[in-house]
């Protein structure tokens, strides 16, 4: 009777024989013989190939050829700001996909009735509901709408919406939002806010990603708030011939979340996984990785003391970006805490970039 909730799976830039590395570690064989759910975030569409060249952003895509890397998972959520780097065809054919491998989806569909849609785990006499929802100032290329298809945009009426009408089918609900500023270890306060409205709605916890990072835990209203879980699965990818992004160390830290429902309330595990220099992952003791989470929780409950609840703050209202590509938020609420060594990784990360583009601009002159 146990849910194990894992970070970001993008599997751009791996190859067939990265399958057999990971599948001869611990967290293989703990994941494949898993006796529970596991739920994942698969951050891009699942294809044979990239159907076009998109060149609003940068464009990645899960090989159907490597979907032997997370055979062990049961459920995907699809709401998050890459699952339309393929646009609506590589939507449908990712949930065509889905189905043949015998999983489920849920938190995007062809349209916002179907986004909107939870999945419903059975343990057994429990069943939990899973609902997810994508930030816009993720910067998906579009949402969800009544004719469109997409993931479901992050509006907290909807959010409420959805709530009300699941607590008529399950026992417990978790809302899966994909939000927050990439590369930090904080949220923002918009966020705490917005994360304390939705666990007043009566849901049992929140478990978020997007960030790329493991971001803060806390508890509100004797409810876990997991901000951001991280990278699980996610490589250096080539973004063109003389271009490639390259994670940064605190990138290759994940977060893994266990729920087991076997007694009256729901009890919480932690697992931390780290890629290895051959951007394979393993089990990490928390102890050893170089995200410092205990003092960042610290540091977040510190700084929301006396925290008031607050309504959402008036510039988060919602604008289409002048070029039509995409919806967003515009959010100048400070965060929570200082997250300068994840940016400054970041920016290594992107002077390397820089460097490696420049030098092979020249040797390819």
């Amino acid at each position: 009777m146990k849910v194990l909730f894992i970070g970001d799976i993008c599997t751009d830039s791996y190859s067939i024989d990265d399958i057999d590395k990971f599948k001869k570690t611990k967290l293989y064989f703990f994941l494949k013989n898993y006796d529970g759910y596991i739920v994942a975030n698969l951050e891009a569409p699942l294809l044979n190939n990239k159907i076009f060249d998109n060149k609003n952003k940068f464009s990645l895509v899960n090989l159907k050829e490597l979907s032997s890397l997370y055979d062990f998972c049961d459920f995907f959520n699809l709401a998050n700001n890459h699952i339309l780097d393929q646009g609506e065809q590589g939507l449908k054919e990712s949930i065509e996909e889905i189905d043949r491998l015998s999983s489920n989806f849920f938190g995007a569909g062809n349209n916002i009735n179907e986004a909107r849609k939870p999945a419903i785990l059975d343990l057994g006499g429990k069943k939990v509901g899973l609902l997810s929802y994508c930030c816009y100032s993720s910067n998906s290329e579009s949402y969800a709408n009544i004719n469109t298809s997409g993931p479901s945009p992050l509006i907290f009426e909807n959010i409420k919406e959805d709530v009300i009408n699941l607590k008529k089918h399950v026992d417990y609900i978790y809302i899966l939002p994909h939000w927050g500023v990439e590369n930090e270890f904080f949220p923002t306060y918009d966020q705490a806010s917005l994360a304390r409205k939705i666990i007043d709605l009566g849901v049992n916890g929140i478990i978020g990603g997007h960030t790329h990072t493991i971001q803060c835990f806390e508890r509100y209203s004797n409810q876990s708030i997991y901000y951001s879980l991280g990278n699980f699965l996610f490589n250096d990818f080539i973004i063109s011939d003389v271009d490639k992004y390259y994670q940064g160390a605190f990138n290759k830290e994940g977060l893994l979340v266990e729920i087991d429902f076997s007694d009256i309330s729901p009890k919480y595990n932690e697992y931390y996984v780290s890629l290895s220099k051959k951007m394979i992952p393993e089990f990490k003791s928390v102890d050893n990785l170089i995200t410092p989470v205990g003092l960042n929780n610290l540091k977040l409950a510190d700084s929301l003391k006396g925290f008031s609840h607050k309504p959402l703050l008036d510039n988060l209202n919602l604008l289409l970006k002048y070029n039509g590509k995409s919806m967003q938020v515009i959010n100048d609420s400070p965060f929570v805490g200082s997250s300068f060594k994840p940016r400054l990784e970041s920016y290594k990360s992107k002077i390397k970039r820089v460097t490696m583009f420049t030098l092979k601009r020249l040797f390819l002159k």
